[in-house]
């Protein structure tokens, strides 16, 4: 009992509005269809070929880059939750349009748009448990929240490949309703988050935290510490981004009959080891410097993508 609290001592004691994120992050997860299947739809159901699909994956994420610079700009010059509730509702209405749509290349282009929409609200979220958390507890926060969307992803793309073989429809449909309910969590329960930005910051451990002037580059030209953690992220999301696209073009190959449900178990597998072994790996890195974590987990990104280009069998992959 003394050691389980230990693990859970990091995620004990938040703001109350950190848990209404937490449960909103389940929800959401739950419903999360689309985006797992993204590569066995657009060449299962649409009929791309396999660099078309690429082609389109990789469009999708050069359109996010501008959004993601958007997304942030907006979210310190309106508020954070109306970016959310703006450009999220946008991504649900237009999951909705593609349930009622046949498998074209329009629906490619409409998933694009909405793709494009969540990473806008992305930074608001991000924001908003900033905001609310200190240097003291925003660690445990962003690991309370991490671990709320793979609860509920150890579930939902388990369903989505159930949904995917009997009606395409309900995956769009069912992925927004679960993202309408968690939006309208948001919005309801939590107060905007903006006017904290304004507060002085006199700790010197929270000097990166202060609000620069400015347009996105001068803010750039001013901490060029950003443009070079961008740099090794990029790195990092390019190999995660495997995760939607070669991988499930890789069990398709393999098991091409039972692809969206194989597809299914692995992402709800990984949502279950991220809900087990989070608590753990917190708790025993904590005195580990955070960028030295990320290394770890750039290693352990090599270890467990490369490995897949050797063994191929389901236990592999899981």
């Amino acid at each position: 009992m003394k050691h389980l609290k230990r693990l859970m001592a990091p995620y004990r004691g938040l703001p109350k509005e950190i848990y209404i994120i937490f449960m909103a992050k389940i929800i959401n997860a739950l419903g999360c269809f689309v985006m797992p299947l993204l590569t066995i739809i657009l060449k299962d159901k649409i009929g791309l070929s396999e660099q078309m699909v690429g082609m389109y994956i990789s469009a999708a994420g050069i359109l996010q880059l501008p959004a993601a610079m958007l997304g942030g700009k907006l979210a310190d010059n309106i508020g954070r939750k109306k970016v959310i509730i703006i450009f999220d509702c946008l991504a649900a209405l237009l999951y909705i349009t593609c349930g009622f749509m046949k498998p074209s290349i329009v629906m490619v282009y409409v998933l694009m748009v909405a793709s494009a929409s969540m990473v806008t609200a992305g930074p608001a979220h991000d924001s908003l448990i900033a905001d609310l958390t200190t240097n003291q507890n925003r660690e445990g926060a962003y690991a309370l929240s991490y671990m709320g969307w793979n609860l509920g992803f150890a579930i939902g793309p388990v369903l989505g490949g159930i949904l995917y073989e009997k009606n395409l429809s309900l995956i769009f449909i069912g992925d927004a309703a679960t993202a309408l309910i968690s939006l309208g969590m948001i919005a309801y329960f939590i107060q905007e988050t903006i006017h904290k930005t304004k507060e002085e910051i006199v700790d010197e451990d929270r000097t990166m935290e202060k609000q620069e002037e400015g347009s996105i580059f001068q803010v750039l030209v001013k901490r060029p510490i950003l443009i070079y953690f961008a740099v090794i992220v990029c790195g990092f999301n390019f190999v995660y981004s495997q995760w939607s696209y070669l991988m499930p073009l890789h069990l398709m190959s393999i098991y091409p009959l039972d692809k969206a449900e194989f597809f299914g178990r692995i992402s709800g597998f990984n949502g279950i080891v991220v809900i087990l072994f989070t608590p753990l790996v917190t708790y025993i890195s904590k005195d580990i410097k955070s960028i030295r974590r990320m290394v770890y987990g750039g290693v352990l990104y090599a270890l467990g993508f490369g490995m897949l280009g050797f063994y191929n069998k389901l236990i592999h992959f899981l």
